[in-house]
């Protein structure tokens, strides 16, 4: 019996497999008597819109929970199969509705695209998976650019922070502009990028006009926006940022307690004044003091900062306005109150 069960399933993925699917479909399938996980069967391929043929590039596909599309942190959690050379997949999977996300496994200029919450630009369909069924889908695929970010010392060289930041507390975002709003602040899309090796490589994205941040984290350095990047469709986009850990313009200080203790792990912000607003600022680095209360952040532009010192459980939130020069370390020691 499960012999005849085998091979009828087989007969029905073959023919989903032939030709190009036309669209998400849901047929029946016998599942083996003694299944006791009561699986359904995903056919899918991805097709280049603009050629209608199938797509070369090895794509992943990920399942995540449809409901989990509202909450971030909880979206791209169930990992799927990977497409072969004409751009089709099949899996067995657990009944429910799912999102797929689709990225490419090596650099590429494919990417596959749906307006959903949360604008990532990879997200594909919905899809219902239903128990003893095979559901048909097919996945449309775009061009667009690549964009290579490299991290470079004074001298022009790529430059490695070090291991311990590496690829993982260096933030890295790639944003999109809303059309027709001037305000920098009104993003819609962004991408969170991986560094490795003093370079990051953000590939699959749709055109269109694009701003960085750079959040160093813990190197107690400045972080970085770059405005103005301009992604079109097959081409690589190269920028370079410079980071110079001598450089001498910043702040350095230790904070105690009330009791003159020096506190460990107490949270520093430093914030940028706007626009010469007296009243606006926007966050430019974060680091936090060490065993010895001490901490110093460099790589700040001359200005006006907003230095806030904090930690929730510990201390009362203290801030105050300096005046940062260029090539001048600011000594700043600060006496906090403790909760």
């Amino acid at each position: 019996m499960k012999k005849i069960v085998g091979l009828l399933l087989g007969l029905l993925v073959i023919a989903g497999f032939s030709g190009h699917l036309s669209a998400t479909k849901v047929t029946s399938f016998l599942l083996e008597e003694d299944d006791p996980d009561n699986y359904g069967m995903v056919i899918g391929q991805i097709i280049d819109v603009e050629t209608g043929k199938p797509v070369k590039e090895v794509f992943k596909v990920e399942f995540n929970p449809a409901e989990n599309i509202a909450n971030p942190m909880m979206f791209r959690q169930n990992f799927g199969p990977e497409t072969d050379s004409n751009g089709r997949f099949m899996t067995k999977w657990e009944p429910g509705n799912y999102i797929l996300y689709c990225y490419p496994v090596k650099p590429s200029d494919v990417y596959c695209y749906s307006p959903l919450p949360f604008n990532y630009p990879e997200t594909t369909h919905e899809i219902r998976v239903e128990r003893g069924k095979i559901t048909r889908t097919v996945i449309k695929a775009y061009r667009g650019g690549k964009l290579r970010l490299m991290l470079v010392d004074p001298a022009g060289r790529i430059t490695r922070p070090n291991d311990y930041v590496e690829g993982f507390y260096i933030g890295i975002h790639l944003v999109n502009y809303i059309e027709k709003i001037e305000s920098y602040d009104a993003d819609t899309r962004h991408r969170v990028g991986k560094l490795e090796n003093g370079e990051c490589m953000f590939t699959s994205i749709y055109p269109g006009d694009f701003y960085l941040e750079l959040d160093f984290g813990p190197l107690g350095y400045g972080s970085r926006r770059i405005d103005h990047i301009r992604v079109e469709k097959g081409q690589t986009v190269e920028t370079k940022v410079l980071v110079d850990m001598n450089d001498t313009t910043g702040v350095e200080g230790r904070v105690f307690g009330q009791n003159g203790a020096a506190l460990k792990d107490v949270d520093i912000y430093m914030s940028e004044r706007k626009n010469g607003d007296a009243d606006s600022f926007r966050i430019s680095a974060a680091f936090s003091t060490d065993s010895n209360g001490y901490y110093k952040i460099i790589g700040l532009k001359e200005g006006y900062y907003r230095i806030l010192y904090s930690d929730f459980l510990r201390i009362e939130t203290t801030s105050e306005t300096i005046y940062i020069k260029s090539g001048i370390i600011l000594k700043k020691n600060m006496k906090v109150k403790n909760r």
